[in-house]
């Protein structure tokens, strides 16, 4: 199978502003918002107008709800995300769902603790990533590599990993290799002052896909923010992931900051107004859009337009696991 190339506009900001409107002028009074901000960050490198990716998103998402039983993700708000991420990537949501039955019975023979959500997003980046189906080589991978993690981080690897380690395991490289590099990311974070845990560990993994030299990778995301905080933003352990994201732009620090906060100020009149923190990673995504494309000389590398695509995934995925806990609730 051959992945299908993103589009990377010539203004994702509009077009992310845009894709909010067309969403908001069908969005009914009882559903929230926040999710479609979040399909509407994913679908920026989509094809299409506004709106037919709107009506797209719309109904793939009600062909989810209605492929699921009561106790699935997809009876919640976070199909609307889901749904952004099959319409980008051209996936059909029978074939997705589908796709979900197996990976759910795989992590389950595989001895792994189970989770409906985590494993919806295992098959989101799997079948992202070129897969025609699901290949149980990559499962049998994506399950060594948890181990390889629960080694190092007993008490913080859990299932949100299951993603990370999905999007890892297509990759090439021996599993102790894999660990070498991840560990040597984490390590290095601690030693410049982050703070350990979860957030740290999901930057690390993120991290590992920077084409430059690991310590090159480090000292940006370590200039990144502190340029932020210099900007006088609140930087927290949430944040690790969109500076993780963000050291992948060859860029001065103050560039790429300036470059965020200019997108936020205009995210942030959207009404209903987001919060900071939504603000602040919505901006993060399309101002890397637009740093990655000014950076692509010919926008015709595919190499190049595949790693963005990936590294967007991985963002999106982690933005889906965070927002699990408040979505669940919502039959949407």
């Amino acid at each position: 199978m051959t992945r299908a190339l993103p589009r990377l506009p010539d203004a994702p900001l509009e077009r992310f502003l845009q894709i909010c409107a067309a969403f908001e002028t069908e969005r009914t009074w009882t559903e929230g918002a926040q999710a479609f901000r979040f399909a509407a960050s994913t679908l920026v490198t989509a094809p299409g107008s506004p709106e037919e990716v709107c009506h797209a998103v719309r109904a793939t998402a009600e062909r989810l709800k209605s492929d699921a039983g009561w106790t699935s993700p997809m009876r919640s708000a976070i199909r609307y995300l889901i749904a952004a991420m099959l319409v980008r990537n051209d996936l059909e949501p029978a074939r997705f769902s589908a796709a979900c039955d197996e990976v759910e019975a795989g992590i389950k023979d595989r001895k792994l603790r189970r989770s409906k959500c985590h494993a919806v997003l295992t098959t989101m980046v799997l079948l992202s990533s070129g897969e025609s189906g699901i290949d149980p080589a990559h499962l049998d991978r994506m399950a060594e590599i948890y181990g390889g993690m629960k080694e190092h981080h007993p008490w913080i690897t859990n299932q949100g990993d299951y993603a990370p380690c999905a999007l890892l395991a297509t990759t090439d490289g021996t599993v102790e290799q894999m660990m070498r590099r991840i560990e040597g990311a984490y390590d290095g974070l601690r030693e410049l002052g982050y703070g350990r845990g979860d957030q740290l560990q999901r930057a690390s993994h993120l991290l590992y896909f920077n084409p430059v030299e690991d310590q090159v990778a480090l000292a940006r995301f370590d200039g990144l923010f502190r340029q932020f905080k210099e900007s006088g933003l609140w930087m927290h352990g949430g944040d690790y992931d969109e500076m993780a994201i963000l050291s992948f732009v060859d860029a001065a620090p103050v560039t790429v900051v300036d470059k965020v906060l200019q997108h936020r100020e205009s995210i942030a009149e959207l009404r209903p107004r987001p919060g900071k923190e939504m603000s602040f990673s919505l901006a993060c995504g399309t101002g890397f859009v637009e740093l990655a494309r000014a950076a692509c000389t010919d926008v015709t590398d595919t190499a190049l337009l595949i790693q963005f695509q990936g590294i967007l995934d991985a963002q999106a995925a982690a933005v889906i696991a965070s927002t699990t806990a408040a979505s669940a609730a919502s039959s949407g």
